[in-house]
């Protein structure tokens, strides 16, 4: 078994993960395609925006920000005071006339990570081991990193832009072209899995397809490399419940529950339908999430024999079958998936003669930033959560997906029982949505659990800026504050669970008289906002 992280190469003697700008002599054009060569570079003190110029905003986090970017033509000085200008001036661009104007071959997409929302430095390391471990994966299906920077606060990656979307807004599909997909996929997880990574978050959302419809998996955030001769057992409850394996609910697991998420993958490419969605519409989502753990657990998937598999082989069906079995050595290898009837008989098909299926069509970048925008801002978390399971009492296919007219009913619908949204609100958001320049039909449709795990996320960043604009008014000259007056602020900015959970984590106490650095506090409250938010979308 290779070891990826052994032997790098491309990093300075002199630094861990060292250089300057001269380091970018070894990353040029290649090809006639305009494409840069795969010669990885993680250089530090540096800016990432020295390098590539912002063109807009695709993604806002709590974490990270995602922007579209274009290679420049050379090294500009953007000194650290001016990066939010530029970053803003990226964010107010409506794009769409900007990006057609770019080949698409010239962007590349730029995830900027702020340090400080990351945890301590041995978290850093890790994640600095993991974007190591990336720039060596190199296959025609994976999302390759191009470049990484590191500074103070943040650390940029530069990653292939994937233009086409991702397999959520294309379920169902024809059963050729599932079997095509799907045999991508494998191939992805037999490279992966041969190579000593487990991905452990396989899901519609990250396979995503570049201009030229190539897909590519994205997200290794939740990758982990065992590097010995041995598969590793992981104890780790990570990824997305829907795709989750029943051995990660049971905390005790190995790289074959990748296997696991590629059989749920391809039931709803299949089906449209997720094949563990049994509890009835009515039921409180808390109860659902429960029954939907145990029916994982128990490997009790919806039954093919619905309308959805009315045209679907039997072929197919057993594919699916063998990939979800409760015990992993029940399941084939990637290889073994790979050498099956039915991927090996599709293979063999002219995938052009059956290209069509019914594709759902998600939201742009940046109407759909401006909707996520306005919802955090509006709806407190337990509002959020409660819309979410609004949505998902309302679809009546079980398909994850909503249409724009339909978001915007169900909103009308609930804003009556929300403090922070009222009808006009609601008005306001279709008019501020309709006014981003990008039109939209009403009929086009989104993946509406992405969208609000969208909105929650940029809730946290929402209450980190409060709560730090809070601390500043507050303390003194030596950025230091009492901890009554520090409790006082926790009680007026989060809501009251979260409030108690993340005073839990400072380990203070409200009758200490003593004074703390806003700091320190504020990296630490940050970092826990994220897990506070991680966690309720996880269980979510």
């Amino acid at each position: 078994m290779k070891k990826f992280v052994s032997s790098i190469p491309f990093i300075s003697k002199k630094s861990s993960f060292g250089g300057d700008k001269s380091q970018h002599g070894h990353v040029d054009r290649s090809g006639d395609d305009g494409s840069y060569k795969k010669n990885f570079t993680y250089t530090k003190n540096t800016c990432a925006l020295s390098w590539w110029e912002p063109i807009c905003l695709l993604e806002e986090g709590s974490i990270s920000d995602i922007h579209l970017v274009r290679r420049r033509e050379r090294f500009v000085n953007v000194k650290y005071k001016d990066k939010r200008d530029v970053m803003d001036l990226a964010k107010r661009q409506r794009g769409s006339k900007t990006k057609d104007a770019v080949k698409s071959e010239e962007l590349y997409v730029l995830k900027s990570i702020m340090k400080d929302h990351i945890g301590n430095e041995q978290v850093l390391d890790e994640m600095r081991s993991e974007i190591l471990t990336m720039s060596k994966l190199s296959h025609p299906n994976i999302c390759r990193i191009i470049e990484a920077y590191e500074r103070r606060r943040h650390i940029y990656l530069v990653m292939e832009f994937c233009s086409g979307g991702n397999l959520a807004g294309r379920i169902p599909m024809t059963e050729i072209k599932a079997a095509h997909v799907t045999a991508k996929i494998l191939s992805v997880v037999k490279y992966l899995h041969d190579n000593g990574v487990a991905h452990r978050d396989i899901k519609l959302e990250n396979i995503m397809f570049d201009s030229k419809e190539t897909i590519k998996l994205i997200d290794f955030g939740l990758a982990n490399a065992y590097l010995n001769d041995d598969f590793k057992n992981m104890t780790e409850k990570v990824g997305t419940l829907y795709s989750m394996a029943p051995e990660v609910l049971n905390e005790s697991y190995d790289q074959r529950c990748d296997l696991w998420s590629v059989g749920v993958v391809t039931y709803l490419l299949l089906s449209g339908i997720q094949p563990f969605w049994g509890p009835k519409k009515s039921m409180p989502w808390a109860e659902r999430r429960l029954e939907m753990i145990a029916r994982i657990k128990r490997c009790e998937y919806a039954s093919m024999n619905t309308y959805a598999w009315e045209n679907i082989s039997g072929k197919a069906k057993s594919f699916v079958k063998s990939l979800l079995k409760l015990n992993p050595d029940d399941r084939p290898s990637p290889q073994e998936a790979l050498n099956s009837e039915w991927i090996r008989t599709m293979a063999d098909s002219d995938i052009s003669e059956h290209s069509s299926c019914d594709v759902q069509v998600d939201l742009k970048p940046v109407l759909r930033n401006r909707l996520v925008q306005i919802l955090s801002t509006k709806l407190s978390e337990s509002e959020i959560l409660g819309f979410l399971a609004y949505l998902e009492n309302n679809d009546e296919e079980g398909d994850g997906l909503v249409s724009m007219s339909d978001l915007f009913r169900c909103l009308n619908e609930v804003s009556e029982g929300m403090e922070g949204l009222s009808k006009e609100d609601v008005r306001n958001i279709l008019h501020d949505v309709d006014s981003t320049g990008e039109t939209f039909d009403e009929t086009m449709k989104l993946n509406y659990i992405d969208l609000m795990v969208d909105v929650l996320v940029g809730k946290g960043r929402n209450l980190v800026e409060a709560f730090a604009a809070a601390l500043d008014a507050k303390s003194d000259e030596s950025r230091m504050i009492s901890v009554p007056a520090l409790r006082t602020i926790f009680d007026e900015i989060f809501p009251l669970e979260m409030s108690e959970d993340l005073w839990d984590d400072l380990c203070l106490k409200s009758d200490n008289e003593t004074m703390v650095n806003t700091s320190n506090v504020l990296e630490s409250v940050t970092v826990s906002i994220a897990r506070h938010h991680k966690r309720t979308i996880h269980s979510n």
